[in-house]
């Protein structure tokens, strides 16, 4: 499956459907998204989530990403250095951010 984040050029119903796709394959298991605090959310372990695979959470960790604080202190030039993790995983990355409200950092 292949996301478009710019979704600015899509029309508004369109938005909505990729909104909810995005959030339903990134859901928290057993806590509730909704209940997670701003601090909670960036502090928690991102092999909690689901929609990422385990060959993404292992690049990430040997990149010692092991949370959305850490995962949002990186750049997208940091992580496609990454071998194994190309412009798919990145796409996926920011989709996931895109739909917490975060962001990778854009400069060292």
């Amino acid at each position: 499956m292949k996301i478009c984040i710019l979704t600015d050029i899509l029309p508004l119903e369109t938005q909505r459907a990729l909104y909810i796709e995005l959030k339903q394959k990134f859901e928290r298991g057993p806590v509730s998204e909704q209940s997670l605090s701003g601090d909670e959310l960036l502090d928690a372990r991102l092999s909690s989530f689901r929609g990422f695979s385990t060959h993404m959470i292992n690049i990430l960790k040997f990149a010692n990403i092991y949370t959305v604080r850490d995962l949002t202190e990186s750049t997208p030039g940091r992580l496609l250095s990454r071998r194994g993790f190309g412009e798919q995983s990145l796409r996926q990355i920011k989709g996931f951010l895109y739909l917490h409200g975060l962001s990778l950092k854009e400069i060292d």
